[in-house]
């Protein structure tokens, strides 16, 4: 019923005895005719998707869709990939230059980081430091080696199975373990650093304590 229509029943029905109340009747739903001719139409939902909403992640370092790596290393605050080239990318916080590689692009055969510093042993057997280094975790010694790791803030290197490390613990300077047997790998952890013998068995040594275990 449109609005002119309630307006002439309101008008007829107001004589007739007993017609006010039908004309008040009639007044509010013209009344309430015209409040609903005035408000904008309903907007119709969709209805909402369960899926959750993807999360932004902060990309600190695009790469090229190509990039290809083969191994993965990780410290405190920054992490470091080696390619398949052979040359190390890292990314994260840049604490004490802890993404900051020697120059001349270096490849490495294999990278591993520490609290705030990383090092890498290059393809000609020598390693190369870079980050924090105030206690001298990112001077390795010279020579030529089979394998590295990095610790909290200490690293070992193995040069024909003899352990040799550096950093805290080692005040004065690169140490070889002699206590150590002949090793074929190396991790190390904080303040400590294990390795496998060739025969598979297990050696831990503590940086501080100077002892086997």
């Amino acid at each position: 019923m449109n609005t002119k229509r309630i307006a002439y029943i309101a008008r007829r029905l107001t004589p007739i005895r007993g017609g006010a109340i039908y004309a008040l009747i009639a007044c509010t739903a013209l009344a309430l005719a015209l409040f609903s001719c005035s408000e904008p139409p309903a907007q119709i939902q969709p209805p909402s998707s369960t899926a959750p909403t993807p999360t932004a992640v902060p990309n600190f370092l695009p790469l090229p869709e190509d990039t290809q790596f083969t191994q993965i290393t990780a410290g405190k605050l920054h992490a470091c990939g080696l390619q398949a080239d052979g040359m190390a990318l890292c990314w994260g916080n840049n604490i004490s230059g802890s993404l900051v590689q020697p120059g001349g692009n270096p490849t490495f055969r294999r990278i591993s980081a520490g609290l705030n510093f990383t090092c890498g042993l290059l393809d000609n057997g020598a390693i190369a430091c870079w980050g924090q280094n105030d206690r001298g975790q990112a001077s390795p010694p010279s020579g030529i080696f089979d394998d590295i790791t990095a610790g909290r803030d200490h690293a070992c290197a193995l040069d024909d199975g003899a352990l040799i490390c550096w950093g805290s613990g080692f005040s004065d300077g690169p140490e070889s373990i002699q206590q150590a047997p002949l090793l074929s790998s190396i991790q190390a952890g904080f303040g400590f650093t294990c390795g496998l013998t060739p025969n598979d068995d297990m050696a831990c040594w503590h940086n501080h304590s100077a002892e086997l275990s």
